[in-house]
Formats: structure tokens, sequence, C-alpha cells
């Protein structure tokens, strides 16, 4: 995709003046058009479909050319809809790629990806986007789903072999160098839930951060729907090596010894225990997840503190403030609040009674 600086739509001057093919085979997004001998148009070139259909609406088609098939074809993949198009219909050939607008005017504007201007807002960035609503030839710019109308040989699970090379040149364009900085944010859609399709694998890859949204969750009516044992991040690095961990869970304790069994676990509101060389180090938790393997274990918590951290007074304050609390405490939401915070005061208190 070249960058060209304007702000236009598509340019395609008097049909006459161009190089004019017919469509002779429509499959879904991608078509198939005839040119007369010596007039192919080089691949990725943007060809639009100009005419109208059986009602007598206007069609304006954007297509890109992705093959050349041979005997004066070429096989294109429609960047829009292709509703009302048929066999017969001319197409021109504009004779240039797909290109998108930069430069100052652009600025506070919002194009689609055939860079049309779909905004009347003032905004302090530039977007140009590609819904996933929209027609498979529009998502290919960040992603090919149509490998094999266009006859190409699928890899696993039907993605193009290239996926990979692809991936790299798109995340290529968008890192950060030495004039400037681009932090991008990325929503992968994971078909079937399933974090080891090519698709996210590719993806992830080249992230700094992932933050997984479960469906489970949702449909348990727990929000935000974030599973912490499957995000990840590079700031998440194991910094010391231990010689044993002793859990608290919400189904009991346990002890996680070298080559502990993978396990992913809810963690209860409890104390946790590692062992480093003779010493004890002793933290209290305020409940989240573990996941065990590969002799690592990462720990997620919605908040932790050192035993040796925590005031001694400070807690027994909190402590005696929390029970009286949940004496005072009316209805079952004002007493399912004290509870858990008579959970935490106890938790904090434990942590200090364990280290003396």
């Amino acid at each position: 995709m070249r960058i060209n600086p304007t702000t236009s739509g598509p340019g395609v001057p008097a049909l006459e003046k161009k190089n004019l093919g017919r469509i002779a085979q429509i499959i879904g997004p991608v078509l198939d058009v005839a040119f007369p001998p010596g007039k192919m148009p080089n691949i990725y070139n943007v060809l639009v479909v100009r005419g109208r259909d059986d009602v007598g609406q206007q069609t304006n088609v954007t297509c890109e050319v992705q093959q050349l098939l041979g005997n004066n074809r070429v096989r294109v993949v429609a960047i829009s809809a292709t509703d009302g198009l048929k066999r017969g219909m001319k197409v021109i050939d504009t004779g240039a790629s797909l290109s998108v607008p930069v430069g100052g005017a652009t600025l506070g504007r919002i194009f689609n990806v055939i860079r049309e201007s779909v905004d009347n807002l003032e905004s302090k960035v530039a977007l140009v986007y590609g819904q996933m609503n929209e027609p498979p030839g529009a998502r290919m710019k960040v992603g090919s789903e149509v490998s094999t109308l266009l006859g190409r040989m699928p890899s696993a699970v039907g993605y193009q072999p290239t996926l990979s090379t692809e991936m790299g040149t798109l995340q290529e364009r968008i890192t950060s160098t030495k004039k400037g900085s681009i932090t991008s944010i990325q929503a992968v859609c994971v078909l079937v839930d399933d974090l080891t399709d090519p698709a996210p694998t590719m993806t992830f890859a080249h992230l700094d951060a992932t933050t997984v949204l479960s469906r489970g969750l949702a449909a348990k009516g727990i929000y935000p729907t974030v599973y912490p044992l499957d995000s990840t991040s590079t700031m998440l690095q194991p910094r010391i090596v231990v010689k044993e961990i002793i859990l608290s869970t919400n189904s009991g304790q346990i002890g996680v010894l070298p080559n502990h069994a993978p396990i992913a676990i809810a963690i209860d509101i409890s104390i946790l225990r590692i062992r480093l060389n003779d010493q004890w180090l002793t933290m209290a938790l305020m409940g989240g997840f573990a996941r065990i393997g590969n002799n690592e274990i990462t720990v997620l918590v919605n908040d932790a503190e050192k035993g040796s951290d925590i005031d001694p007074q400070e807690a027994q304050q909190t402590l005696e403030t929390t029970e009286a609390n949940l004496r005072k405490a009316e209805g079952k939401r004002q007493r399912i609040e004290a509870n858990l915070a008579l959970r935490r005061a106890r938790t904090r208190v434990e942590a200090i009674n364990v280290m003396s």
C-alpha cells in the first residue's frame, strides 16, 4: 500500500480514457476480470467496477488485483461490498495501487481503507480503519481470509502459508522509529477461543502485552472479563529462584516444589510463603490466580503486601474496626462486604504473626 499526500477519494478519469475490462466470474468477494490482450493491469493495481444493478441502482466497487491468471484474466479482491455485481459489467483499471492519505490535512479526519472520508467530527488523530463487519477484502489489509478463494495453497486451518511474513511486514510498518513512537492497540478475534490458532499466535508474537477477555467469565456475569492466566506481558519476568512455595487456595493449602505438575488455580485471601535458601518470605494476598508450570509460578492478585512492610499497630486497629463494622452490618450486601474486609484484615495480622 502506497502513502499518498492527498485527502481526496480514488480518482477515476473518464471511462473512455481508461483501460477497461469486464467481469468474467464472481466468487463472493473475489472477481475474475477479463481485459483486452496487452492491456493487463499490474498486481496490486486498483480496479473500479461501475455500472447499474438489476434495479437500476448505481454500483461503485473498489477492487485490488491479486493474481494474473493467464488468458487475459486477473483475479481481484473487492475492498467494498459486491452486492449488485454481475458478469459483463465494465471494470476500470486506475493504473495505480491502493494508497492512504497523509500530511497535515488528515489530522482530525477518519478514513476507511479506500481513503474515503467518513467523519464529520474534529479530533486530534488521523485514523484509517477497516471494521470486522466489512467485506473480507477490506479486512484482508491486516490479515487475509480469502486465500482459498484466490486459489492459493492454504496452510494450517486454512491460513495462507505466507501468514507469518505478511504479519511481520504489517507490524514492521507500525514500529517506533528515531523520528517518532507509535503505540499500537490491536483487537484480535480469537476463533472458537483457541489461543493456539495461527492468526492470534502470529499477532501475539509481535506484541509487548496481551489482555485476554474470557467468554466464560462474561457468561458468569463477571466484569471486567480479563482472564489473567492467559494474559501476558514482557514486564512479567521471573527475578528470583525459590525452593518451596506454600499457597492457600480456594480448595485448601498446597505446597509447590521444583518440577511441580502444571496447574492453574484460584488463590484465596490468604498467606503466601516463599522459601529462599533457609529464609521464608511471607506475603498477604488479597485473592487472585496462580499458574504453575515449567518450574515457574505466576501469581496474579488483586493486592499484596509483604509481611515485613505491614505496621503491626495499624493492622490490629484495622482488624478491630472491621470486626465492629461486621457487627453493625445490615442487609446481605453489607454483611458480605464486611466479611471480606474482615478476612483481609485478619490475613494482614496473620502475615505479621507468621514472621514472629
